[in-house]
């Protein structure tokens, strides 16, 4: 994909967003509040702030990290492209690329389903979490 190209994804995932709102997954995914979604010439940064845990419970182990999330937010940002066999930055409403430490999902029932669900039924869909969009199969059966 281009520049271009990704600018004109990156936009229709802003646009359609619930609540401005993402799953946001680095070592755990949770439920974040976008605070600040960029889109520039060459790259995208993003500001996020945890809502809330999609674990019904946390492995005591995990608590800090979760704790941390709790009171920071969170800056990232990725080029859209940093070499000429660069894989799109973009697969099915998930901004991933090998070697990134983060994953953000934008894709907007998942986001819903995660925010109106209580934890046990919402960490249902952790297992299909992945750039092949195989929760969709567990939302319609949840749904």
């Amino acid at each position: 994909m281009t520049d271009k190209e990704h600018k004109a994804e990156f936009e229709r995932l802003k646009a359609q967003l619930y609540q401005n709102r993402v799953i946001f997954h680095h070592r755990r995914p949770f439920l974040a509040e976008l605070t600040k979604f960029d889109i520039q010439k060459e790259r995208v940064a993003f500001s996020v702030k945890f809502v809330k845990s999609i674990y019904e419970e946390i492995p005591a182990e995990e608590q800090d990290l979760f704790d941390w999330f709790k009171r920071e937010i969170i800056s990232v940002s990725s080029p859209y492209n940093y070499d000429d066999v660069c894989p799109p930055l973009v697969k099915n409403s998930i901004l991933c690329r090998a070697y990134c430490d983060f994953m953000i999902y934008f894709d907007h029932d998942l986001v819903q389903f995660v925010s109106e669900n209580p934890p046990e039924i919402a960490e249902k869909v952790l297992p299909y979490l992945g750039p092949d969009g195989n929760w969709r199969q567990v939302l319609n059966e949840l749904g």
